[in-house]
C-alpha cells in the first residue's frame, strides 16, 4: 500500500514538473517571438534609414541605417544559434531520460533474475541436503550390516575362536605374572 502511495506521489511530482516545463517553454517561446519581431522591425528601420540616406545623399544616415540593419541581423542570427543550442540540449535531455529508463529496466530485470537465481540455489541446496541425508543413512545401514555379518562369521569360525581364547589366556597370564 505504501508502495502505491509512493508511486502516486511520484506521478504527481512528474505532472507538476511537466506543467512547470510547459509554462517555461511557453514563456520562452513568447519572448523569442517578441525578440524576433523587434529584430525584424529594427532591420526594416535600418533599411529605411539606409534608403533615406541614399536618397538624400546623407552618407551618415546611410551608414547608420546599414549599421542598424547589420546589428539587427546579428541579433537574429544569435537568436537562431541559441534556438539551435536549446534544441540540442532538449535532445540530450530526452536521450538521457531514455537511457535512464533503460538502465532502470535493466536493473529491475537483473534484480528479478538475482531473486530467481537465489530461489533456485536454495532449492538445489535443499535437494543436496536431502540426498546427503539419504547417503549417510545408506552408509550407516551398510556398516551395520557388515559388522553384524562379520561378527556372526567370526563366532562360527573355530580358528578365530581359538585365537580369541589364546589372547584372553595370554592376557590373564600376564596379569597373574605381574601380581607375583
Amino acid at each position: 500500500m505504501a508502495d502505491a502511495a509512493d508511486k502516486a506521489e511520484n506521478l504527481v511530482d512528474k505532472a507538476k514538473d511537466a506543467v512547470s516545463d510547459a509554462a517555461d517553454t511557453a514563456k520562452d517561446t513568447a519572448q523569442d517571438v517578441a525578440d524576433t519581431a523587434k529584430d525584424k522591425a529594427d532591420s526594416a528601420a535600418g533599411s529605411a534609414k539606409k534608403a533615406a540616406g541614399e536618397a538624400t545623399g546623407d552618407s551618415e544616415l546611410k551608414a547608420e541605417g546599414s549599421a542598424d540593419k547589420a546589428k539587427s541581423e546579428a541579433k537574429q542570427a544569435a537568436g537562431k544559434a541559441a534556438d539551435a543550442a536549446d534544441e540540442v540540449v532538449d535532445q540530450a535531455k530526452e536521450a538521457a531520460g531514455s537511457l535512464a529508463d533503460q538502465a532502470k529496466e535493466v536493473a529491475d530485470t537483473t534484480k528479478g533474475a538475482v531473486a530467481d537465481a537465489k530461489e533456485q540455489a536454495k532449492d538445489v541446496a535443499e535437494g543436496a541436503k536431502e540426498e546427503a541425508k539419504q547417503t549417510v543413512s545408506q552408509i550407516r545401514s551398510t556398516v551395520e550390516d557388515i559388522d553384524s555379518r562379520d561378527v556372526q562369521k567370526a563366532a562360527q569360525n573355530p580358528a578365530v575362536i581359538g585365537a580369541v581364547v589364546a589372547a584372553i589366556v595370554a592376557v590373564i597370564a600376564i596379569v597373574v605374572a605381574r601380581r607375583r
